[in-house]
């Protein structure tokens, strides 16, 4: 069967670069969607074709379809329609850009095991079972970063807790997500804001510790929990995340524990998956309940596909942001290459003491300041494509894509997808033994 689907696999990758030469040549919008879609058909059975099944990588393709791919294929199915709210030419790009990451998260995932080193003046290549690193002991206890590790989690979740309903609060009485991002002014302490920035940070270095089961569900439970009180305001995203987030954890750790021969509880039982999959249409119905709650319209319940159609179209904005990136980009007023890095850029330049050497600055969110002076491409993309609805408190979100695309060109954006897919690829061949 894996032999199948590289044979499937790679007939699809050769009908994805035909059909996308063909529609460029001739400006066909539908030959070039087709093209992308096969391209992610082709990756898709790459990923399950491969000598161990890379959970982490399967489930950013399927994210990568719903935020980048899905708004042109439900377009289609709903009305027959090609999806196509830009000019020929851009339309080309954006595919363009979608077909080289796939091709690029394809084979960064294919050659994942081969490992190039320089070695006196010459390049030797190896699997990683030829090539080795001398392995080093950590003298840091496990066990006592484990036991810091919950205990600061489960400070900074309360902390982080403390943040959503203070948010919730604010939410009731404005009702507007413009005004939550626009007008929000926290009474909080700031040691309660500095906990809740390391919460995820302090809870992923808990669980790469490996703890058993019953001690760790309590302090999963409570992240559970945060992503689900934040859709109070709106956040619908950041529950989705959650839940991915745990499953594939349950994934990983399952595997783990099959591999070294641990005997514990299964993390993803039959029960629960039985569980996922019931809940799978009841989440969909609620994400498009919580997009109609925070824009104040109705919801109203056609039928399960209808729902999961709105839902799907909703999710793939990104696509018009490589679109409109390729509109603007000459009116980014930044250096390109930063808004890649936007975060991090803005951590090591404009924090409390880095700021004092670069004279930068935290800009809030929704300003003038923060489109002109900041790396956040969304920001700035927005405050171009509707000044008043930007400077209300809206946006449009940003895309991995588009940012890499800007910055650094299609081979930027191709290196980019090999690297993230290598690095998919060595998270799914960890070893650690508790």
């Amino acid at each position: 069967m894996k032999a199948l689907g590289r044979i499937l696999a790679g007939v699809l990758g050769f009908t994805a670069i035909i059909l996308y030469i063909v529609g460029a040549t001739a400006q066909e919008v539908s030959l070039l969607s087709l093209a992308a879609i096969c391209a992610w058909a082709m990756a898709m059975f790459a990923a399950f074709s491969g000598k161990d099944r890379n959970v982490p990588y399967i489930f950013f393709l399927l994210t990568f379809f719903i935020f980048l791919l899905s708004r042109p294929v439900v377009v289609y199915i709903r009305g027959g329609e090609i999806y196509s709210p830009f000019s020929k030419e851009a339309m080309t790009m954006v595919y363009g850009c979608l077909i080289v990451s796939l091709f690029a998260l394809t084979l960064g995932s294919a050659t994942a095991k081969y490992r190039v080193r320089i070695r006196e003046g010459r390049l030797s290549l190896g699997t990683r079972e030829t090539v080795r690193t001398p392995k080093r002991t950590s003298r840091i206890s496990i066990s006592l970063v484990q036991q810091l590790s919950a205990i600061f989690t489960v400070v900074s979740g309360f902390a982080t807790l403390l943040v959503v309903f203070e948010r919730i609060v604010f939410w009731q009485g404005a009702g507007n997500i413009g005004d939550l991002r626009t007008s929000f002014s926290t009474s909080l302490p700031g040691i309660v804001l500095r906990l809740s920035y390391v919460y995820v940070l302090l809870l992923c270095i808990y669980l790469a510790t490996l703890p058993e089961k019953r001690k760790c569900l309590p302090i999963l439970l409570q992240y559970f929990a945060i992503g689900a009180l934040r859709m109070l305001y709106g956040a619908r995203s950041d529950f989705v995340i959650s839940l991915m987030f745990l499953f594939v954890y349950f994934l990983i750790r399952d595997r783990l524990n099959e591999e070294r021969g641990i005997e514990e509880p299964k993390w993803l039982g039959k029960r629960l998956v039985i569980l996922a999959l019931i809940s799978v249409p009841l989440v969909v119905v609620l994400m498009v309940f919580v997009g109609s709650y925070r824009s104040h319209k109705e919801f109203q319940f056609v039928s399960f596909l209808s729902t999961l159609g709105d839902f799907l179209e909703a999710q793939g904005a990104s696509f018009n942001v490589i679109g409109y990136t390729n509109i603007y980009r000459d009116q980014f007023p930044q250096p390109k290459g930063l808004y890649l890095f936007d975060r991090t850029y803005e951590f090591l330049t404009a924090n409390s003491i880095s700021s004092l050497f670069t004279g930068r600055h935290a800009y809030a969110v929704n300003t003038v300041e923060r489109a002109e002076y900041g790396t956040s491409l969304g920001m700035t993309l927005y405050y171009r494509i509707n000044p008043a609805s930007y400077l209300a408190g809206y946006g449009c979100g940003s895309s991995y894509v588009a940012e890499a695309w800007l910055g650094y060109g299609y081979l930027g954006l191709f290196l980019i997808n090999v690297f993230l897919a290598r690095i998919m690829a060595r998270l799914n061949e960890f070893r650690f033994d508790r």
